[in-house]
């Protein structure tokens, strides 16, 4: 997500959070990363502050990459299942009614607008 060139005197926290060298450095990961940063912090010490909270925030959000086997993961189901003493999950079925007019409803309506219209219109022309 990084772009050459870039300006990081106008990073603010969130443009830190995201960019990926920021983050290479942040984990320890990339050792240019490292030099790289280590240097524009020790040149730019008014954005020291932010660019080092952004640092903190990374290493507390970062997760070691590790894959779980089946049996753990089925282990810890079936531990779940347990304490919430679910058998089995089932999502209810929401009935929704459906609404049909039916043909007399439409004529019906229809019958009365035109004869609405017909009373208006004959008083209009008896006034």
């Amino acid at each position: 997500m990084m772009v050459e060139n870039t300006n990081y005197n106008e990073y603010d926290f969130d443009d830190f959070v995201f960019d990926d060298s920021f983050i290479s450095y942040a984990n320890n990961k990339n050792q240019d990363d490292i030099l790289k940063w280590e240097k524009w912090l020790s040149d730019n010490p008014k954005n020291k502050k932010i660019a080092l909270e952004a640092k903190l925030l990374i290493q507390q959000f970062c997760f070691k990459d590790k894959e779980l086997s089946n049996d753990f993961v089925n282990v810890e189901w079936l531990k779940l299942k347990d304490r919430l003493n679910i058998s089995e999950i089932e999502t209810p079925v929401k009935k929704t009614p459906v609404y049909r007019r039916k043909p007399w409803q439409f004529a019906a309506t229809a019958t009365l607008i035109v004869l609405f219209c017909k009373c208006i219109f004959l008083f209009y022309i008896h006034s």
